[in-house]
Protein backbone atom coordinates (compact mmCIF):
# COMPACT_ATOMS: atom_id res chain seq x y z
CA UNK A 1 0.00 0.00 0.00
CA UNK A 2 1.26 3.53 -0.76
CA UNK A 3 1.68 6.01 1.51
CA UNK A 4 -0.38 9.30 1.37
CA UNK A 5 2.76 11.30 0.09
CA UNK A 6 3.82 8.54 -2.38
CA UNK A 7 0.42 8.75 -3.79
CA UNK A 8 0.57 12.88 -3.91
CA UNK A 9 3.75 12.37 -5.79
CA UNK A 10 2.38 10.39 -8.27
CA UNK A 11 -0.35 12.31 -9.06
CA UNK A 12 1.54 15.01 -9.70
CA UNK A 13 4.03 13.68 -11.80
CA UNK A 14 3.56 14.46 -15.12
CA UNK A 15 1.45 10.97 -17.70
CA UNK A 16 3.14 10.53 -20.54
CA UNK A 17 1.46 7.18 -21.24
CA UNK A 18 4.84 4.93 -21.20
CA UNK A 19 4.09 3.93 -17.36
CA UNK A 20 1.10 1.63 -18.47
CA UNK A 21 2.57 0.08 -21.57
CA UNK A 22 4.10 -2.95 -20.77
CA UNK A 23 8.08 -4.07 -20.86
CA UNK A 24 7.55 -6.76 -22.95
CA UNK A 25 6.50 -7.51 -26.84
CA UNK A 26 3.35 -9.58 -26.89
CA UNK A 27 3.16 -12.54 -29.34
CA UNK A 28 0.91 -11.09 -31.49
CA UNK A 29 2.81 -7.97 -31.55
CA UNK A 30 5.83 -9.89 -32.31
CA UNK A 31 3.95 -11.48 -34.80
CA UNK A 32 2.90 -8.40 -36.31
CA UNK A 33 6.81 -7.08 -36.31
CA UNK A 34 8.26 -10.14 -38.38
CA UNK A 35 5.05 -9.53 -40.90
CA UNK A 36 5.19 -6.42 -41.52
CA UNK A 37 8.70 -7.22 -42.56
CA UNK A 38 8.58 -9.82 -44.66
CA UNK A 39 5.31 -7.90 -46.47
CA UNK A 40 8.10 -5.30 -47.06
CA UNK A 41 10.69 -7.46 -48.55
CA UNK A 42 8.08 -9.19 -50.85
CA UNK A 43 6.86 -5.21 -51.92
CA UNK A 44 10.09 -4.69 -51.96
CA UNK A 45 11.04 -7.65 -54.53
CA UNK A 46 8.05 -7.47 -56.63
CA UNK A 47 9.04 -4.15 -57.26
CA UNK A 48 12.54 -4.74 -58.20
CA UNK A 49 13.19 -4.11 -62.04
CA UNK A 50 16.25 -4.81 -63.68
CA UNK A 51 18.51 -2.05 -65.17
CA UNK A 52 21.41 -1.95 -67.22
CA UNK A 53 23.43 -0.49 -69.51
CA UNK A 54 23.41 -0.41 -72.96
CA UNK A 55 26.55 -2.70 -73.24
CA UNK A 56 25.48 -4.92 -70.22
CA UNK A 57 23.37 -7.78 -71.46
CA UNK A 58 20.82 -9.44 -68.51
CA UNK A 59 22.05 -12.79 -68.02
CA UNK A 60 21.10 -15.77 -65.48
CA UNK A 61 23.81 -18.49 -64.33
CA UNK A 62 21.96 -22.19 -65.13
CA UNK A 63 23.06 -25.77 -64.78
CA UNK A 64 26.57 -23.90 -63.81
CA UNK A 65 26.98 -21.74 -67.07
CA UNK A 66 25.36 -18.05 -68.04
CA UNK A 67 22.49 -17.79 -70.15
CA UNK A 68 21.28 -14.49 -71.91
CA UNK A 69 17.95 -13.47 -70.90
CA UNK A 70 15.64 -11.68 -73.68
CA UNK A 71 14.94 -8.14 -72.31
CA UNK A 72 11.23 -9.27 -72.06
CA UNK A 73 11.98 -12.37 -69.70
CA UNK A 74 14.63 -9.64 -67.67
CA UNK A 75 11.94 -7.79 -66.94
CA UNK A 76 9.54 -10.22 -66.01
CA UNK A 77 11.93 -12.13 -63.53
CA UNK A 78 13.89 -10.85 -60.59
CA UNK A 79 16.86 -12.57 -60.97
CA UNK A 80 18.55 -13.07 -57.52
CA UNK A 81 22.76 -14.26 -57.39
CA UNK A 82 24.90 -15.67 -54.83
CA UNK A 83 28.21 -15.49 -55.16
CA UNK A 84 30.69 -18.52 -54.86
CA UNK A 85 32.80 -17.72 -51.43
CA UNK A 86 36.65 -18.15 -51.84
CA UNK A 87 36.29 -21.50 -49.36
CA UNK A 88 33.57 -23.11 -51.87
CA UNK A 89 35.72 -22.58 -54.46
CA UNK A 90 38.18 -23.74 -53.35
CA UNK A 91 36.44 -26.90 -52.02
CA UNK A 92 35.07 -27.38 -55.70
CA UNK A 93 38.82 -27.38 -57.29
CA UNK A 94 39.87 -29.79 -54.55
CA UNK A 95 36.64 -31.97 -55.25
CA UNK A 96 37.88 -31.56 -59.24
CA UNK A 97 41.77 -32.62 -58.26
CA UNK A 98 41.11 -35.08 -55.68
CA UNK A 99 37.81 -37.20 -56.75
CA UNK A 100 38.58 -40.19 -54.98
CA UNK A 101 40.12 -38.39 -51.85
CA UNK A 102 37.40 -36.86 -50.19
CA UNK A 103 39.67 -36.40 -47.22
CA UNK A 104 41.65 -33.95 -49.05
CA UNK A 105 39.10 -31.34 -48.47
CA UNK A 106 39.60 -31.43 -44.82
CA UNK A 107 43.26 -31.90 -45.15
CA UNK A 108 43.39 -28.33 -46.77
CA UNK A 109 40.90 -27.20 -44.69
CA UNK A 110 43.03 -28.14 -41.53
CA UNK A 111 46.21 -26.53 -43.05
CA UNK A 112 45.04 -23.37 -44.21
CA UNK A 113 41.63 -23.05 -43.39
CA UNK A 114 41.18 -22.90 -47.14
CA UNK A 115 42.78 -19.78 -47.22
CA UNK A 116 45.12 -19.39 -50.82
CA UNK A 117 47.15 -16.80 -48.83
CA UNK A 118 47.90 -18.82 -45.30
CA UNK A 119 52.01 -19.09 -44.46
CA UNK A 120 52.72 -21.56 -41.87
CA UNK A 121 54.16 -20.72 -38.40
CA UNK A 122 58.08 -21.18 -39.31
CA UNK A 123 56.94 -19.05 -42.85
CA UNK A 124 58.23 -22.01 -44.79
CA UNK A 125 54.70 -23.48 -45.73
CA UNK A 126 52.42 -21.93 -47.93
CA UNK A 127 49.29 -21.55 -49.57
CA UNK A 128 46.33 -24.05 -49.52
CA UNK A 129 47.73 -27.19 -48.84
CA UNK A 130 50.48 -25.38 -47.12
CA UNK A 131 53.54 -26.66 -49.29
CA UNK A 132 57.14 -26.35 -47.66
CA UNK A 133 59.18 -23.90 -49.66
CA UNK A 134 61.82 -26.97 -50.06
CA UNK A 135 59.46 -28.05 -53.14
CA UNK A 136 61.31 -25.26 -55.40
CA UNK A 137 57.33 -24.70 -56.66
CA UNK A 138 56.67 -21.20 -58.20
CA UNK A 139 53.82 -19.34 -57.09
CA UNK A 140 52.95 -21.55 -54.13
CA UNK A 141 50.12 -18.79 -52.95
CA UNK A 142 48.06 -19.02 -56.46
CA UNK A 143 45.25 -21.84 -55.37
CA UNK A 144 45.45 -23.87 -58.87
CA UNK A 145 49.27 -24.35 -58.55
CA UNK A 146 48.80 -25.13 -54.96
CA UNK A 147 46.08 -27.71 -55.47
CA UNK A 148 48.14 -28.95 -58.70
CA UNK A 149 51.41 -29.74 -57.05
CA UNK A 150 49.37 -30.89 -54.05
CA UNK A 151 48.16 -33.55 -56.45
CA UNK A 152 52.04 -34.33 -57.91
CA UNK A 153 52.53 -34.65 -53.91
CA UNK A 154 49.50 -37.02 -53.04
CA UNK A 155 50.64 -39.25 -56.00
CA UNK A 156 54.32 -39.66 -54.85
CA UNK A 157 53.76 -40.48 -51.14
CA UNK A 158 49.68 -40.24 -50.65
CA UNK A 159 48.98 -38.75 -47.33
CA UNK A 160 52.28 -38.89 -45.51
CA UNK A 161 53.13 -34.83 -46.25
CA UNK A 162 50.37 -33.89 -44.41
CA UNK A 163 51.15 -36.24 -41.68
CA UNK A 164 51.50 -33.01 -39.21
CA UNK A 165 48.18 -32.46 -39.19
CA UNK A 166 46.37 -36.05 -39.13
CA UNK A 167 45.16 -35.23 -35.35
CA UNK A 168 43.61 -32.86 -37.66
CA UNK A 169 41.71 -34.07 -40.70
CA UNK A 170 41.43 -38.15 -39.80
CA UNK A 171 38.65 -38.30 -37.78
Amino acid sequence: MRSAPQAVAEADRPRTGLQDKPKFMSLRHKIGVILGGVTLLIIGINSATLAYEENEVPMEYVDEEWVELQEEEAVEKVVLYRVETQKERITRKIHAVFPEEPRMVKVATCESQLNPDAIGPDGRDHGVFQIRDIHNVENMFDEDANIAFARVLYDRNGLRDWDASRWCWYK
